[in-house]
């Protein structure tokens, strides 16, 4: 399989095709003002994996996620931490 691994913000970043799977490990702000970019280079039923936020934060993110048409498939959450697992409709 192919990795494309890039660091910075997604408006900095220049990408030649949608991903199967994204990775995003950065608080609760920057997550709800990259939400939409990530899903636009999500492949139809690709993956967004969201972390670095707290567990109260999973309410806002998944009304940001879900109104993109992004699914929760799973989260998990270890002390103040929290995950989500997303996929694209």
């Amino acid at each position: 399989p192919q990795v494309n691994i890039q660091l910075g913000k997604i408006e900095d970043l220049h990408f030649a095709d949608p991903f199967d799977i994204i990775l995003a490990n950065i608080n609760k702000n920057v997550l709800l003002a990259e939400m939409a970019q990530y899903h636009q280079h999500l492949k139809p039923g690709g993956y967004l994996l969201l972390s670095g936020f707290y567990t109260p934060d999973i309410a806002d993110l998944n009304k940001v996620a879900s109104a993109l048409g992004l699914q929760e498939m799973h989260r998990d959450e270890r002390e103040t931490w929290g995950a989500l697992l997303l996929q694209k409709k």
